[in-house]
């Protein structure tokens, strides 16, 4: 049975968000003011329905959701687009899959003891490096990006390397790398 995540979360630490952002292509501007930004959570769980505040002192965000059911999630005021959204639970973790504009995106979300923990996901399209290509050269090799060892960090848990699935059959996407990833963590506030 997965966990009850009901209660409110004080923010503690984040890596690697500027990195995501920028391969979401937010800009300059929102990405300073996102990294300046110790969001708190507000969780309220009941059964499969679920209510997700993330609360700042620039803007609030609410996702309300029933767990299993595709609804369409508005990011306008994150990244000024709309996606198809699924959230469900994998053992104790709840995985949300964001199919839209930016394909191949998520997150997880999970307890570890009392603290909150918040991976966001973007699999990034495999790119050959300039140095292999040629002027109207129509090979379509790839080479795996090198991998980040701080990318496994997610929380005292650690090796969070295949945290989501490259969701469109036969997609090239790089596996979990600094750039599309980063990790969030909150501790519970005693009310």
């Amino acid at each position: 049975m997965p966990p009850n995540l009901t209660g409110y979360y004080r923010f503690v630490s984040q890596k690697n968000m500027e990195d995501y952002l920028q391969a979401l292509n937010i800009s300059m501007p929102l990405r300073k003011i996102a990294l300046l930004l110790k969001p708190d959570k507000e969780i309220d769980h009941q059964g499969n329905h679920m209510i997700v505040k993330t609360l700042s002192t620039f803007r609030n965000y609410v996702l309300e959701f029933e767990v299993g059911v595709e609804f369409e999630e508005d990011l306008s005021i994150m990244d000024g687009r709309k996606c198809q959204t699924i959230v469900t639970w994998e053992e104790e973790q709840l995985v949300c899959v964001q199919k839209g504009e930016v394909p191949n995106r998520g997150w997880r979300h999970w307890l570890e003891g009392e603290n909150l923990y918040l991976v966001h996901i973007l699999h990034l399209p495999l790119q050959e490096p300039e140095s292999n290509k040629r002027p109207g050269d129509p090979r379509k090799e790839h080479k795996q990006p090198e991998e980040d060892p701080a990318a496994s960090e997610a929380s005292p848990r650690g090796g969070c390397q295949d945290l989501l699935r490259p969701w469109e059959a036969g997609a090239a996407v790089s596996p979990v790398g600094s750039r599309g990833r980063c990790s969030l963590q909150w501790e519970p506030e005693i009310r």
